[in-house]
């Protein structure tokens, strides 16, 4: 999968294969999201202040509730575009789960 912050110029290389754009990404929620000082573990949404079980989990609140749609994904099988990582995860399971070209670069 890839994935493009939509206000990112396609000269940046494009959705198609760049490591980048996905580091990008996740680099992008992270400042969203800080570590609880109780549990190092657990983390915490900066916007509203959630806690949640651990970061990939406060990284999905952070793009599902507060920023939906400022990233795309795309599938690296079919090439179908999505709005959130975890549409893409779900697609991918229900429609290429046997494929084994299937990627999750992030």
């Amino acid at each position: 999968s890839t994935v493009m912050d939509p206000n990112m110029s396609q000269g940046s290389g494009g959705v198609d294969g760049n490591k980048d754009l996905i580091t990008s990404a996740t680099n992008y929620f992270d400042d969203y999201v800080e570590r609880c000082e109780s549990d190092s573990k657990r983390a915490r949404c900066k916007l509203c202040f959630k806690d949640f079980h651990d970061k990939s989990t406060a990284r999905k609140h952070v793009e599902n509730i507060h920023l939906p749609g400022q990233f795309i994904y795309s599938c690296n099988i079919c090439h179908e575009v999505f709005d959130r990582k975890s549409a893409l995860y779900k697609h991918a399971g229900k429609y290429h789960k046997s494929d084994p070209n299937l990627s999750y670069n992030s």
